[in-house]
């Protein structure tokens, strides 16, 4: 961990890590399922953000789940790029039996979508087909937060952290 951040966490250990995906409000329905359940299963996840500048969601997508389900027992990344747009395909095996397939992409387009196949239920989410999701117009059309979802995230920057760096690592080969 570099300096800055030793010193900021040390300055500032309350802090709490805020994520996107939990403050969707279809996220927080797919998420009490599926911890309702608590049984191995397929997750098929991908986003596309518009712009470079939003890549941080793939790692803290990918930093979530791994909190959701557990010790990730194995992790395969494979990144393309394709007509200018940068493409990522991650695999991963959890401890728990749950094998995540998440797929990145940076283009011009903005797309949310998550399907959970597990013994006991099928869960599925188009952010294009979903009503109660807000929009921002132009080509840079953005999933929005809507502020009466905002919630601060049960885990502490300091715990965070390390997943943090490991995830950017895996996905990108950069630290922070």
């Amino acid at each position: 961990m570099d300096i800055l951040k030793t010193s900021l966490l040390n300055k500032y250990p309350q802090s709490r890590f805020y994520f996107h995906l939990e403050n969707i409000a279809a996220f927080g329905s797919f998420k009490k399922r599926l911890v309702e359940n608590n049984s191995a299963g397929i997750l098929r996840y991908q986003r596309k953000v518009a712009d470079e500048d939003q890549r941080y969601l793939f790692v803290e997508d990918s930093v979530l789940f791994e909190r959701l389900f557990g010790e990730i027992v194995a992790v395969d990344v494979k990144k393309r790029e394709l007509a200018g747009i940068g493409y990522w395909i991650v695999l991963v095996r959890f401890a728990n039996r749950t094998i995540a397939h998440l797929e990145f992409c940076v283009g011009s387009e903005v797309a949310l979508q998550m399907e959970w196949n597990g013994v006991h239920q099928l869960l599925s989410f188009d952010s294009e087909l979903q009503l109660g999701l807000k929009y921002t117009g132009g080509q840079n059309d953005s999933l929005e937060v809507l502020p009466e979802l905002l919630q601060e995230s049960s885990y502490s920057a300091v715990e965070i952290t390390d997943d943090y760096e490991k995830w950017q690592r895996y996905l990108f080969g950069e630290g922070v």
